[in-house]
């Protein structure tokens, strides 16, 4: 069964680049990751300062092997002190979902 995740960073306004360089690295790696099927950062265009990850895993152990692998813990280190509060993390259920593989076909953008 797929694992959808919806975790939402508010980001102090100072930290908010520090955040997003972080995430350059977490981003690729993650996406490396065995079990990780998706794993996309967005930024509101509505709350400044607010990042939003949508991430999907073949299973619950590949969710935690996510949590325990080291970029992650890095990317915790390092983003600490830019948060303006603790990363809020949703489980999800589909209910309507498009085949991943249909989603490779488009062309990610990439924040700068």
């Amino acid at each position: 069964m797929t694992i959808y995740v919806l975790a939402m960073i508010k980001c102090k306004l100072e930290g908010i680049e520090a955040v997003k360089a972080a995430m350059r690295d977490m981003v690729p790696a993650s996406r490396q990751e065995p079990g990780c099927l998706q794993y996309d950062l967005f930024e509101s265009a509505q709350a400044p300062g607010t990042l939003q990850v949508f991430e999907a895993y073949v299973s619950d152990s590949a969710l935690e092997a996510h949590r325990g692998s080291a970029h992650y813990q890095a990317y915790r280190a390092k983003v600490a002190d830019c948060l303006a509060e603790p990363v809020r993390v949703e489980l999800l259920s589909a209910v309507n979902v498009a085949p991943l593989e249909r989603r490779e076909q488009a062309s990610p953008r990439v924040i700068t």
